[in-house]
């Protein structure tokens, strides 16, 4: 008796177990290229697709310039290049899964930074395709330069 509620028991866990792995495996695809790119704030009013698509990517690059800040930390080390971010715009708009990709060497302190400004990007429409709302997932370098100061305006006589 002791051996069929074990059975039965054990039949139940691997039932309960095996319809969590299904669920797992449900994960929604993720698109680099879809019908209707997700769309920045204010962009949306814009006349065409291509000029939607167009303001979408120009107020993204505005905000990373805007947001982002060289941490001193870098800039005392004389620490330089180029930040490659992957993230994703979810079906709701919002901003998720930031990575690097590839960082600076020796540059963690700007993979946070670029971090964090992604992270900052206000929600968009999401992305559509076939009706439907979908994940769109994006990568884009952040590039930190260190400059040698203000540039002197030549004078004309």
């Amino acid at each position: 008796m002791i051996q069929k509620i074990a059975l039965v028991v054990l039949f139940c866990l691997s039932f309960v177990a095996s319809a969590q792995t299904n669920e797992e495996l449900e994960t929604p695809e993720i698109y680099t290229e879809v019908e209707s790119m997700p769309v920045f704030p204010g962009c949306e009013s814009e006349a065409s697709l291509e000029a939607v698509n167009s303001c979408t990517e120009n107020k993204i690059i505005q905000h990373i310039g805007t947001e982002t800040t060289y941490p001193e930390e870098a800039k005392k080390k004389g620490i330089s290049g180029t930040v490659y971010i992957r993230y994703i715009v979810n079906e709701d708009g919002e901003v998720r899964d930031v990575e690097v990709v590839r960082g600076v060497q020796n540059g963690k302190i700007l993979d946070k930074e670029a971090i964090r400004v992604i992270y900052t990007l206000p929600k968009m429409s999401p992305g559509i395709q076939d009706g439907k709302a979908v994940r769109v997932q994006y990568t884009i370098p952040i590039k930190f330069n260190l400059t040698g100061g203000k540039k002197k305006k030549k004078s004309r006589k």
